[in-house]
């Protein structure tokens, strides 16, 4: 009960200073952080699925983030195109 409300409210905190979409693409990890925290803690096997799901999930929240290499650039020009009459964007 106490690892729950010191969850809430670190995400209040976090959303006091971040965006909404920070925030909620950290919840994703929680998953595979509990499960990196299960394995010194309560002895849990580390399994390659677990790794695996780790390594989704930090993908995914990159991806969610537009922080890939050359991500934000493209969704910025897809968001924003030219104006018509004007040389595109290189």
């Amino acid at each position: 009960m106490f690892n729950s409300a010191g969850a809430f409210v670190l995400m209040f905190l976090l959303l006091r200073w971040r965006s909404t979409v920070f925030v909620s693409s950290l919840l994703d990890l929680v998953p595979a952080t509990t499960a990196l925290c299960a394995v010194p803690i309560l002895g849990e096997p580390l399994t390659v699925q677990a790794v695996l799901g780790l390594c989704i999930a930090l993908v995914g929240m990159f991806v969610g983030l537009g922080r890939l290499p050359g991500a934000r650039r493209r969704a910025v020009e897809a968001a924003d195109p030219a104006p018509v009459g004007t040389a595109p964007r290189s």
